[in-house]
Parts: structure tokens; C-alpha cells; sequence
């Protein structure tokens, strides 16, 4: 386990082990959680944004990056005071890459973040997305750059000289 050589990372223990003893036994050897399959994707999302915000020792469960700013707690985006009316599979795929900003996302990962087991999102809907997406965050600053062949990853504007 990660914890024996004073590593922080966080750690989420899935399987489909959930006898009392196995629990105690996994968060005993330091996982910080522990969920059982099968499991509702929305509180695996919040068990992780928990531990995010555990593990960015954030005061506040605000985030920014360029003009924009995230609240953990509430999942919105907001530019100053202005909060920013974005549909449900941007604001989505806008958390992913935001709280990756910077770094690439593989497309399949967005698909799979993106989609709740009886659910299915086509390559070509994210890619509608992500266009979407560009044109909502351009006023603040951001864009959505393609890894050609990879993914997307979150980046600030070049500014206007």
C-alpha cells in the first residue's frame, strides 16, 4: 500500500468485496475509502471529489484555473461572480478536464466519465462537446486543445498582442 513508503496519494479501494472484515482490512492498510461493486456512479463521484478535496488540503472547495473558477461542493463553474449556464454533458466533460487542467485526457476515459452503465456516448458526440465547449470558454480565457490521437486537454488562451 501506498502509505508504508509515506506516500499521500489518495486511495479508493473498488471490489467486490465487502465482507465487514475486508473493509477494516483495506482501510486498515490505508486506503482513505472503500465502495463496494456494484456501485451508483454518482456516489463514486462524490467519494472522489471528497478525497480530491482531501487531498488538495483546499480551506475552500473552490478551484480556478484561468478566468474560471469550480466549486466542488456545488459542481459549478462560475467567471467572477457570473455563474457560467453550461448543459449537463459540458459541464461534465468541463469538470473532467478541469480538474485535470493542463494534462490529457484520453478520449475514452471522458466516454467512460461521461456515461453511467446503461448509458453510451459516441467519439463524435464528445467531439461535439468539446467544439461546444470552446465556444462557451473562449470569453473567459480557456480552450479545449486536442492531443491528436489521445485526447483533450484544458489550456489558457494565448493573449491577444
Amino acid at each position: 500500500m501506498p502509505r508504508a513508503r509515506q506516500n499521500q496519494a489518495a486511495v479508493l479501494i473498488l471490489t467486490a468485496r465487502g465482507t465487514p472484515e475486508e473493509r477494516v482490512k483495506g482501510l486498515d492498510l490505508g486506503a482513505d475509502d472503500y465502495l463496494i461493486k456494484p456501485f451508483d456512479i454518482a456516489e463514486f463521484e462524490a467519494r472522489v471529489r471528497v478525497l480530491l478535496r482531501r487531498q488538495a488540503g483546499l480551506r475552500s472547495a473552490t478551484v480556478g484555473f484561468g478566468g474560471i473558477s469550480f466549486d466542488l461542493n456545488s459542481r459549478t463553474f462560475s467567471s467572477g461572480d457570473t455563474p457560467l449556464d453550461i448543459p449537463a454533458r459540458e459541464l461534465g466533460l468541463l469538470e473532467i478536464l478541469f480538474m485535470r487542467a493542463g494534462k490529457v485526457v484520453a478520449k475514452e476515459a471522458i466516454i467512460q466519465s461521461l456515461t453511467a452503465f446503461d448509458d453510451d456516448i459516441s467519439a463524435n458526440a464528445i467531439e461535439q462537446y468539446v467544439s461546444r465547449l470552446r465556444k462557451r470558454l473562449s470569453p473567459h480565457g480557456l480552450t479545449v486543445k486536442t492531443a491528436r490521437g489521445i485526447g483533450y486537454y484544458l489550456d489558457k488562451l494565448p493573449e491577444a498582442s
